[in-house]
C-alpha cells in the first residue's frame, strides 16, 4: 500500500481489535508517506503513551509541537513527555518557554482555573527537583492560584521536607480551619509535623500515621497530648480529630 490513508485506517482497525503494537507499526508506515499528518501523529502519540513507549511519545509530541506551536495542548503534552521520561528540568523549561510566547495581558497569565492548575503542575515539577525551589515558587505563584486548599497542602508538605516543623503545624491548623477536619491524609501530615517526620506515609481510607507506621508509646502519647490540647478543643465535633 502506498496510501497513507490506507495505512492509517489499517492502524485504526488494529487499534479497534486491541492489537496496539500492530497499530503503531501501521501508523509509522503511514507517516513514512505523509510525515507531517497531524491526525496520524496524534493517534500514534496516544498509543505510544498507552503502551508506555515514553521515548517514542517524547519524539512524537516534539514533532507535533514543531508543526503546531500555536496550540497549548501541544506544549503541555510535550511537557508531560519530558516529565514522564525523567527530564524534570526540561519539563519546567517547556512551561516557561510556553508562557514567554504569551502577551503580558493574556488570559493564561491571569488568575483563573487553568493558569492556576498549570502553576501548580509546574510547582509539582520543581518540588520533585528540590523542596526549596518548590517552596519559593509556591510562594511566588500564590496570587495566581485558585485552589487554595491544594496550595496550602503543598506548602505544608514542603515545610515538612525542609524540617520547618512549627510552620508545618501552623499550616495544617489553617487547613483544618478551612473545613478539612475529616480528611485523614491531612491528619497524617499533621501527625508528621508533631513527631518531626519529613515524609508523609501513603495512607488509604481512614488510616493515618498511627495506623500505618509502627510508633512507640512515647510517640503515641505525644500525638494524643497535642490533639487534646489543640484539635479536640477547636474541632470537637470532628470524628477524625
Amino acid at each position: 500500500m502506498r496510501s497513507h490513508v490506507c495505512w492509517h485506517v489499517y492502524g485504526l482497525l488494529h487499534r479497534a481489535d486491541h492489537n496496539y503494537n500492530e497499530a503503531i507499526k501501521a501508523y509509522k508506515q503511514a507517516l513514512k508517506i505523509d510525515k507531517d499528518n497531524l491526525q496520524i501523529l496524534r493517534d500514534l502519540s496516544w498509543l505510544q503513551m498507552q503502551m508506555r513507549d515514553l521515548n517514542g511519545f517524547l519524539v512524537t509530541r516534539n514533532t507535533l509541537l514543531n508543526l503546531k506551536p500555536n496550540l497549548k495542548l501541544n506544549w503541555l503534552a510535550f511537557c508531560l513527555s519530558k516529565h514522564l521520561t525523567g527530564d524534570l528540568e526540561g519539563a519546567v523549561r517547556v512551561i516557561d518557554i510556553y508562557l514567554e510566547t504569551l502577551d503580558a495581558d493574556s488570559p493564561e497569565k491571569q488568575r483563573d482555573y487553568e493558569p492556576s492548575e498549570l502553576a501548580l503542575y509546574k510547582n509539582h515539577l520543581l518540588g520533585e527537583i528540590s523542596p526549596h525551589r518548590g517552596y519559593l515558587h509556591l510562594m511566588a505563584c500564590k496570587p495566581l492560584v485558585v485552589d487554595m486548599g491544594a496550595w496550602m497542602l503543598q506548602k505544608a508538605k514542603y515545610e515538612l521536607r525542609m524540617a520547618k516543623w512549627a510552620d508545618a503545624r501552623a499550616t495544617y491548623i489553617q487547613i483544618f480551619q478551612r473545613g478539612l477536619t475529616e480528611d485523614y491524609r491531612v491528619h497524617a501530615g499533621y501527625m508528621c509535623s508533631i513527631l518531626e517526620r519529613p515524609q508523609i506515609p501513603k495512607t488509604i481510607g481512614t488510616h493515618t500515621l498511627v495506623t500505618t507506621v509502627v510508633l512507640d508509646q512515647k510517640q503515641r502519647q505525644k500525638i494524643m497530648e497535642v490533639y487534646k490540647a489543640t484539635l479536640a478543643r477547636k474541632f470537637g465535633r470532628s470524628k477524625a480529630a
